[in-house]
């Protein structure tokens, strides 16, 4: 025989299901006083380190927002303050209160000369775009870019135009500012542009103006070191961005609540970016100043803190599943060991490691086999008694049963036919004698010639069915008379003979029984008839149904039964064949060896329930 391969004790304890079971009993302890533990203290840590960079992040965005907002409101008051400066001024006054001559005079020439020269010292170049002066009572502008021209000529008029259309919608505002596009000399620039209005003559209106270049107030206001680090928005008061360092959003709409603190902070996304927000309220003109952080490299950050984590959990996880492992492998020893005995208890190796164990297992072992063994024994005989006592009870009852029930109906027949000779009355009576007979067969074993008695009946009543058409022919040795046989062991094969053999030709036909001794101390019977026959298949499924432990109902199942019974008193001595008689028919014979001594000394105890119990 091959030796089969040995499994790894790896495999070999993984595939055990206590092995796992207390794997993971000791593994969800640990995870319970160790991984767990570790993995709050690491979402702490990561809250906590979260929370302060966020209020670093935001703590840098006041102090950067405050300080640039103080540079922004500085130019704003220098603009607001060189504004009022020219509002006040009476030269530049009186000339937005003078009507414009055609053609002009000189004098109305070197006057605006004169404004020209006052506006121009006011104007910041590295910031301004325009210094401007404009009254509709003349219609003439005095700018720092157009220089002293009739406003029909000058070929930008966005100044005047968003002037007039501000005024429209808001007729009482003296101070405003607002956004327009300008273009000189073919070339487009977004301007921030602060009016300060200046009443004159006949209802007509005349501002002086600032336009502040937002290229250059970006600029001027961008962190030059790390200009990719924010971006610095001015939100005017209708929520549109009218300035942004990136120019990524001017004109774009950006809604932010009141600042309720100098300077407020949360968390927005611009397109598909993630930043942080901090905004502070300008006083003039109802603008918010606002810095935009990219949270890019915090979320970096965040994602190389948080992988980190999971690296030292995962290796944690790892770990406590190797200790876990080692920790179950020593505890499960004494277990491999019973294993390894029961499942090959006789190829033991008894050494320094394990002798002790193995010794002692050894030992129990057998002694559990010896006991399982007497528990079956004892279980088996208690189930064998009651069975008997089952049977015994029920074939007292079953018989008495009926032959009281064949006598009531065989009073029944004679009332009502008038006649107690007619072959209703007679067959229940002989039917009544059959189960009497059968009752007298107090035991298992009967000799040969009760049997054959029991069995002639049995053919008148058959007779009294088909008619005198059935002949049986008994051919019986004097000493095998003597001996005992199964009870109703003839009868069912004579029964086969009549039900499978002549049942088509309406029960005529010829059985033959010859019962003789051997040998051995045994007996041969023969059964033959000259009926139909039996089919090999049939033969061969039914001797397939002797190797099974159930008989269900079906075909033969008398004949199965006779074959079992006999096993089970003579035992796998005794010899079956079934095949084609001499006379045409079936032939079944039946060799058996000597009774044992057993079933002889339960039939001097006196009972069939001691016999079965045997």
């Amino acid at each position: 025989m091959k030796k089969q391969p040995r499994r790894s004790s790896f495999i070999t304890r993984v595939q055990n299901s206590q092995f796992r079971r207390l794997f993971f009993k000791n593994w969800l302890l640990v995870i319970l006083c160790v991984i767990l533990p570790l993995l709050v203290c690491s979402l702490i840590s990561q809250y906590v380190s979260r929370k302060n960079l966020m209020q670093e992040l935001d703590t840098s965005s006041q102090r950067s927002v405050r300080n640039t907002k103080a540079t922004l409101q500085s130019l704003l008051d220098e603009a607001m303050d060189t504004l009022e400066i020219q509002s006040r001024d009476l030269s530049i006054l009186t000339f937005l209160q003078q009507p414009r001559f055609s053609p002009s005079d000189y004098d109305f020439v070197i006057e605006a000369g004169d404004i020209l020269s006052r506006i121009s010292r006011d104007e910041r170049r590295s910031l301004y775009d325009s210094v401007d002066a404009y009254s509709q009572f003349s219609n003439y502008l005095v700018s720092t870019l157009y220089r002293v021209q009739a406003y029909e000529r000058i070929p930008d008029q966005s100044l005047v135009d968003t002037f007039s259309v501000y005024q429209e919608e808001h007729p009482r505002q003296t101070l405003f500012a607002q956004t327009r596009t300008s273009s000189y000399l073919g070339q487009q620039k977004h301007l921030i542009t602060l009016y300060r209005i200046v009443a004159v003559a006949e209802q007509q209106k005349a501002f002086v103006s600032l336009s502040i270049d937002t290229d250059k107030l970006g600029q001027y206001l961008a962190d030059e070191l790390f200009p990719d680090q924010s971006a610095y928005l001015i939100v005017d008061a209708s929520n549109r961005v009218i300035l942004d360092t990136t120019h990524r959003l001017v004109g774009e709409s950006l809604v932010l609540p009141t600042a309720n603190q100098l300077v407020s902070s949360m968390n927005g996304k611009i397109g598909d970016e993630n930043v942080r927000i901090a905004w502070t309220d300008v006083g003039e003109f109802g603008w918010q100043f606002v810095q935009l952080i990219p949270l890019s490299e915090f979320e970096a950050t965040m994602r190389f803190e948080q992988n980190t984590i999971n690296l030292v959990l995962l290796f944690s996880v790892l770990l406590s599943m190797l200790l876990s492992y080692l920790t179950t492998k020593k505890l499960f020893r004494p277990v491999e060991a019973i294993l390894s005995i029961l499942e090959n208890p006789s190829n033991q190796q008894i050494t320094d490691a394990n002798g002790e164990i193995n010794m002692l297992l050894t030992r129990i072992l057998d002694l559990f086999e010896k006991n399982i063994a007497l528990e079956n024994q004892a279980i088996e005989r208690v189930h064998a008694l009651r069975r008997a006592r089952s049977k015994a009870l029920q074939e007292q009852m079953t018989p008495h049963f009926i032959n009281n029930v064949l006598q009531v109906i065989n009073w029944l027949a004679i009332s009502e036919t008038g006649n107690d000779n007619s072959r209703t009355s007679q067959s229940i009576i002989l039917l009544a004698d059959i189960l009497d007979e059968g009752k007298k067969q107090k035991y298992s074993l009967v000799t040969v010639a009760d049997e054959i008695t029991y069995t002639k009946k049995f053919l008148e009543l058959e007779r009294l069915r088909y008619g005198d058409g059935i002949v049986c022919h008994f051919d019986i040795a004097p000493e095998a008379a003597k001996k005992l046989i199964p009870g109703i062991s003839l009868q069912t094969l004579v029964e086969n003979s009549v039900a499978h053999g002549f049942s088509a030709r309406a029960g005529h036909g010829n059985i033959y029984v010859s019962i003789h001794d051997t040998p051995s101390g045994g007996l041969h019977i023969q059964v033959d008839d000259d009926g139909e026959g039996i089919e090999q298949a049939t033969v061969d499924k039914l001797f397939s149904q002797l190797e099974k432990d159930f008989i269900y109902a079906g075909e033969h199942v008398g004949l199965i039964n006779f074959f079992q019974r006999f096993l089970l008193i003579y035992g796998e001595d005794c010899r079956f064949d079934i095949r084609k008689s001499e006379y045409g028919g079936a032939c079944v014979e039946v060799i058996t060896p000597a009774l044992g001594d057993e079933w002889l000394d339960s039939m001097d105890a006196g009972g069939e329930e001691n016999a079965e119990s045997v």
